[in-house]
């Protein structure tokens, strides 16, 4: 076996029992990460089950690249239904999605000797799940039962008298099954599968963490064509840079090593720290696995502790809490397993509510007066990890919160731009609510293309290579459309901000997307740096391109599979129909264009806070969503047809979209 390791492990927390089967030839046709773990949940679990029913199963998976010397290939894909995915046209129904974590657990799962764990049922007490080179065992967790996210990993490698054990663990907010509730990995970096709820869902099945360990290291992993691989790995080196970076990028300091420094949003090193305090100085600065990338900053502050920030991680700084105020509500966060993204989104509802009365500290019990100090960030987190009093409200997340408190309609049709204390031009990447039950990231309004994939997709999709390539490039807008064509097919795929067309090569751009983000969530790439659509080098051919067919050199010499870039994007497109059949088997309606594949009232009725760029014509995007469906080979409803699934070797799903009359009709 190349590239895999071969093995996926089961397990029932109920009865206790561990199995193991084999990961080809089953998964072949899916690859990897996402691809497994949608594929587990279609053949696994009803389509009727509560994502903290017992019969649930959340699956964590790798791809074949994971553990190789491939940069940014040391990403987690975890899989599962949600609790806190929402669809008004489901509300009842609990939907699956996916998140990811980086750091070092991905690797060393499969330096233990699997690709992939797949558990479901419920254990009667808490416990933890051991897996060492080529073992699992059930271990008892009753004394890690209340302890935060930080502190378990620490009780269990001294309990396993080793160091190097790799841990994923759930903070109180997980045990109290919090919607919003996250998995947390230390290990180079602290590292969080966010998005989606999946605490919550260990917590609901009384699984405190699963350790991992491989004793044999990059050894247990057999690559097909070894000098074939180092020379990829080479020219993806030589081109490797995060969020599109270039020196016209805004992230870019000239004279600054980008392998030395952070480029992800770091405080000291781009515009927003003005609204972060100089009191916080970077520790050092760290990377991940084989990556060179040094995407994060590790911070030892006085009273609080050491800990990483990257990413995501920054919100403090969207949510106006600076200083070490803002250390702390990472810091928090990530103890008691919260998902940090979520408050992007409930942080400025809160303050809109407060400021109209709707809302008080004595019915809170939370300072706002105190917004954004210590004791508001601590009563906030508090209340939620441990549902005390309103805290049991926020709890359910945003959409449901809302919906408790009567103000679902703010959501929908509301900005809360003006609730967070950044200036427009940093609200490129943020837009109120997004649907889907998330925070919005990347605004329609904008750019109309990703607009069409977060319709569509399980959840809000992280920010997608076009909105990257249109946004954090900075290239002139003529050297965007030289990528465009090279990457999408025509430079008719990009758009001015807030200038859409409307136009089928904006849904092609949408559907290319698809499918570059599955074959990124399969191999389990980094997605800030992958696929690489931009390079650094303006003496490439375009300026600035990448490459976009590392990713299918890179399987190949990994597996043995020879597999063309054409042949990549099948597999990738493959992959997103795969979902797509779980999400309508899931929401169990035909008409998937009404009940899903909707934005929120407010993209279409207010104009972009963050650029003035006008409200979408709706009547436009139903025609754009016509053009998409026509373009994915699905109906008019958006449901795949059988021709479409059976053209990629999807004849079983196929036959069980049928079986449920959910398959599409026949297109002419």
């Amino acid at each position: 076996m190349n590239g895999w390791v071969g093995k996926i492990l089961k397990v029932n927390l109920t009865d206790g029992m561990i199995t193991e089967e084999l990961t080809i030839p089953k998964y072949e046709r899916f690859i990897g990460g996402a691809g497994i773990g949608f594929k587990a949940i279609w053949d696994e679990v009803p389509p009727e089950a509560d994502a903290f029913d017992p019969e649930n199963r959340i699956v964590f998976a790798t791809g074949p690249l994971v553990g190789t010397e491939v940069p940014g290939a040391t990403r987690t894909i975890i899989t599962s239904k949600s609790p806190q995915v929402y669809e008004d046209g489901a509300p009842d129904r609990s939907l699956t999605t996916c998140g990811a974590m980086g750091g070092l657990f991905g690797p060393e799962l499969k330096f233990a000797g699997y690709d992939a764990v797949v558990i479901n049922g419920r254990s009667e007490r808490p416990v933890y799940l051991w897996i060492h080179d080529g073992h699992a065992e059930i271990k008892d967790a009753s004394g890690l039962w209340g302890l935060d996210a930080y502190e378990t990993p620490k009780r269990i490698r001294v309990e396993l008298q080793d160091g190097y054990v790799q841990v994923a663990a759930i903070g109180q907010a997980g045990e109290n099954l919090v919607r919003i509730a996250c998995i947390v990995s230390r290990g180079r970096g602290d590292h969080a599968a966010a998005q989606g709820g999946f605490g919550a869902v260990m917590g609901s099945k009384k699984l405190k963490a699963i350790a991992v360990r491989g004793t044999q290291g990059m050894a247990a992993i057999k690559v097909a064509e070894p000098s074939k691989l180092k020379e990829t790995v080479k020219e993806a080196l030589y081109l490797l840079t995060p969020l599109f970076c270039n020196p016209n990028s805004m992230f870019w300091n000239p004279g600054v090593d980008p392998n030395a420094a952070s480029h992800f949003g770091h405080w000291q090193r781009s515009d927003i720290g003005k609204y972060m305090s100089p009191e916080l100085k970077v520790h050092n600065v760290g990377r991940t696995g084989d990556c060179p990338l040094a995407c994060e900053d590790q911070y030892d502050v006085p009273g609080i502790g050491m800990g990483a920030v990257m990413c995501s991680k920054y919100s403090a700084g969207l949510l106006g809490i600076g200083s070490i105020d803002g250390f702390r509500a990472k810091d928090l966060g990530d103890r008691y397993g919260i998902n940090l993204i979520e408050l992007h989104l409930m942080i400025p509802l809160l303050r809109k509510l407060y400021k109209e009365k709707i809302l008080t500290e004595e019915k809170t019990g939370i300072p706002f007066s105190a917004d954004p100090g210590e004791p508001f960030v601590r009563a906030l987190f508090e209340k939620i990890a441990f549902r005390k009093g309103f805290g049991d409200v926020l709890a359910e997340g945003v959409v449901r919160a809302a919906q408790k408190l009567g103000v679902y309609d703010v959501l929908l049709k509301q900005e809360l731009a003006q609730y967070l204390p950044i200036p427009a031009e940093f609200l490129a990447f943020w837009c109120s609510y997004g649907g889907h039950g998330f925070c919005g990231e990347s605004d329609p309004r904008n750019w109309i293309a990703p607009g069409i994939f977060n319709a569509v997709y399980h959840r809000e999709p992280p920010l997608t290579s076009y909105f990257i390539l249109m946004y954090f490039s900075s290239l002139p807008f003529e050297m965007q459309q030289a990528i465009s064509a090279k990457v999408y097919g025509t430079e008719d795929a990009v758009q001015p901000k807030g200038k859409p067309k409307y136009c089928e090569a904006e849904a092609r751009a949408a559907a290319i997307e698809a499918q570059d983000m599955c074959i990124v969530n399969a191999l389990t790439l980094c997605a800030w740096s992958w696929p690489m659509y931009v390079s650094p080098y303006k003496e490439r051919t375009p300026a600035y391109y990448g490459d976009i067919s590392l990713p299918s050199k890179l399987y190949s010499a990994a597996t043995g599979i020879d597999t063309t870039e054409f042949e990549m994007r099948a597999a990738g497109e493959r992959i997103h129909n795969m979902m797509r059949a779980v999400t309508v088997r899931e929401m169990g309606t035909r008409n998937m264009r009404n009940a899903h594949d909707v934005l929120p009232d407010h993209f279409f009725e207010n104009p972009s806070p963050s650029s003035g760029a006008p409200p979408v014509d709706r009547n436009k995007f139903d025609s754009l969503m016509s053009m998409y469906y026509k373009l994915k080979g699905w109906d008019k409803d958006g449901l795949p047809t059988r021709s479409k699934l059976e053209s990629l070797d999807m004849k079983d799903i196929a036959d069980g979209l049928n079986s449920g009359g959910l398959l599409g009709k026949a297109t002419v």
